[in-house]
């Protein structure tokens, strides 16, 4: 037997090369679908995010719209009819105080508004040339649907 003889019997290895062929563009298409998966996720989540954040401004605006309805300063207290949004005290910083206290806003469910009161602002009654105070606010907007957002303006407004 002559051990340098190349072997002529190759009728198998096609069908080898075909099937490691096929593993690897299985492999190529099966990372491409996770990859398209994993971007469609990302892409609704910031389709959330936004939707979320553009309704807790659109709350902030609406507060905000509250208290330039308002004409004189004795509709700034607690419990009066014509502002029943107006938080006087304590900042409303935590996600239970605004669910609590806000109010329900027209842009849809689970969307609230809270406006604070905080008074006169610093510094402003030294201001002789205006009759009127100068008094502030933190707005407040908050939406929650699959996520949350909350949104916080500060206004300030002469009376």
């Amino acid at each position: 037997m002559d051990l340098m003889k190349p072997i002529k019997n190759d009728d198998g290895s096609a069908i080898i090369l075909a099937l490691v062929m096929l593993m690897l563009l299985t492999l190529i298409g099966t990372s491409a679908n996770n990859t398209a998966t994993i971007e469609i996720q990302i892409a609704g989540n910031d389709r959330d995010y936004k939707q979320l954040f553009y309704m807790a401004e659109a709350a902030s605006m609406e507060g905000l719209q509250t208290i330039a309805d308002i004409t004189n300063t004795s509709q700034l207290q607690p419990g009066s009819g014509s502002a029943p949004s107006y938080i006087v005290g304590s900042a409303l910083d935590a996600y239970a105080d605004l669910k609590t206290t806000g109010q329900t806003s027209a842009v849809g469910s689970g969307t609230l508004y809270a406006v604070r009161a905080k008074g006169i602002a610093p510094g402003s009654s030294l201001d002789m040339s205006s009759p009127t105070q100068l008094y502030e606010f933190e707005v407040h907007g908050m939406s929650e649907d699959r996520g949350y957002a909350h949104v916080e303006l500060g206004f300030r407004r002469r009376f």
